[in-house]
C-alpha cells in the first residue's frame, strides 16, 4: 500500500493530510501506511477505493499492476450480474443463497444507514475476480 499511496501523491500532488481528509481518517493513519508501520484493514481499503474512483480497485487490492485499468471506468459485463445457479445447493432446498441473503439484509436492515448493495466483489486465490451486481 505504501507504494500505491506514494504513486497517488506523485500523480495527484495531494499531501498526506489531504489524502486523509478525502478518505475521512486522521493524518497519522496515512503516515503510518506510508512508513510501512501499518497495513490497511478491509474498511480502510474500502474507503481508499471509494475516495479515489479514478484508480482501479484491482490495483489498490494488488490484483493489477495498472492503476488506470479499464475496470475503473467500465460497468461489469452482463455475465457479472448475479447468476441464477441451479447447482446452488441452497436453491435446491428452497433456501436463499448467501448473495440473496446479503441483498435482502441490505435492503431491509442496513439500507437506512448504508444504502443498498451496489456490487459484491469475489476475489479468488488465483488472483482472478468476479463482480456481481444485484438485478433490479
Amino acid at each position: 500500500m505504501k507504494e500505491k499511496l506514494e504513486y497517488l501523491m506523485a500523480d495527484t500532488g495531494l499531501r498526506v493530510g489531504e489524502i486523509a481528509d478525502k478518505i475521512g481518517v486522521k493524518t497519522p493513519v496515512i503516515s503510518h501506511l506510508l512508513k510501512g508501520r501499518n497495513k490497511p484493514n478491509f474498511v480502510l481499503t474500502g474507503k481508499i477505493i471509494a475516495a479515489f474512483p479514478n484508480y482501479s480497485p484491482l490495483w489498490w487490492l494488488g490484483l493489477s499492476n495498472d492503476p488506470q485499468s479499464e475496470t475503473t471506468h467500465s460497468t461489469p459485463p452482463p455475465s457479472a450480474t448475479i447468476p441464477t445457479n441451479s447447482k446452488d445447493p441452497n436453491k435446491e432446498f428452497g433456501q436463499p443463497s448467501l448473495l440473496d441473503t446479503l441483498v435482502n439484509t441490505s435492503t431491509t436492515s442496513s439500507s437506512q444507514t448504508h444504502g443498498e448493495i451496489e456490487k459484491v466483489i469475489i476475489i479468488y486465490n488465483d488472483k482472478s475476480c468476479e463482480i456481481l451486481t444485484p438485478r433490479n
